[in-house]
């Protein structure tokens, strides 16, 4: 259930997250709920929970960027408010506070995955690790923001006044390099997506060179896993074309059982006439 919300905030309508923004207190609720389950599927959902609900919260303060996490011009984040320091300092707390969530999320599907000794193969597996390519998609995203927007804070203000921005970003760089490590590794993830290879360390943002060396790290899914995500997009809108027959076949099995219900009651009121004559 919290995978197909998940999805559907990131690649659905672009109306879906507005429309979303109501349910951050459900989201909340059911957080609560299931934190009294600490482990297997409970935690799980607890922590899926919390990154839906830190997702809406982000969208609520960030309109620009949509669901899957991009936004329209400007292109580049560091050009988004200008040399307005006042907006990026709110924005890189925010952006911090989704990454921690989501890797709260991952740490806690692998975590289940070594306790339970189950393997990426297997069905139960991949039930628990179907959040992680999009988890990857994310986060890649959110790290390359994280840096751009350090950078173009470092333009403006001193280093000592964002020291612990750094260090925020070394220990979520440090979990985010574990993560796709971990990934890589996983049979189950070879032939679906190309995870990114981070370097050994951050950047240094108090060289402003640094910024000149920095790649965006960006994750290429394959064709047939994008094909397996498209398949699951056609049923969630009911838009494939075995939906669609099924739908249409039971609308035709409805309408031929109505048809026959009339006649029947046509015929029985006939009788009931004949008799009384």
């Amino acid at each position: 259930f919290c995978y197909v919300i998940h999805r559907l905030l990131k690649d659905g309508h672009s109306n879906v997250v507005h429309d979303c923004i109501i349910l951050s207190s459900y989201f909340d609720q059911l957080c609560k709920y299931w934190s009294g389950v600490q482990q297997s599927y409970g935690l799980l959902t607890h922590r899926y929970c919390h990154l839906l609900v830190a997702k809406l919260k982000f969208h609520v303060k960030n309109p620009t960027f949509t669901g899957g996490l991009t936004f329209d011009e400007p292109n580049d984040i560091r050009r988004l408010f200008k040399d307005n320091y006042n907006l990026y300092l709110p924005l890189c707390n925010e952006l911090f506070d989704y990454m921690e969530e989501l890797l709260n999320l991952v740490q806690v599907i692998f975590t289940s995955l070594d306790q339970s000794r189950t393997n990426s193969m297997t069905t139960t597996g991949q039930c628990r690790l179907n959040p992680i390519i999009v988890c990857i998609q994310d986060s890649s995203l959110l790290y390359d923001y994280i840096v751009k927007v350090l950078f173009k804070l470092h333009e403006g203000l001193s280093g000592d006044a964002l020291q612990e921005h750094r260090q925020r970003l070394t220990d979520q760089f440090r979990r985010l390099k574990r993560f796709y490590n971990q990934t890589s590794t996983l049979q189950y993830f070879k032939t679906l997506i190309k995870v990114p290879i981070l370097p050994e360390n951050p950047p240094n943002f108090n060289i402003k060179e640094d910024m000149k060396n920095y790649q965006s790290p960006v994750p290429v899914v394959s064709a047939t896993s994008t094909e397996s995500l498209s398949g699951m997009d056609d049923l969630l809108t009911g838009t494939s074309t075995d939906t669609k027959s099924i739908l249409k076949t039971t609308v035709s099995d409805d309408s031929a059982a109505s048809n026959m219900m009339y006649n029947r009651t046509k015929e029985i009121s006939e009788l009931e006439q004949r008799v009384m004559q």
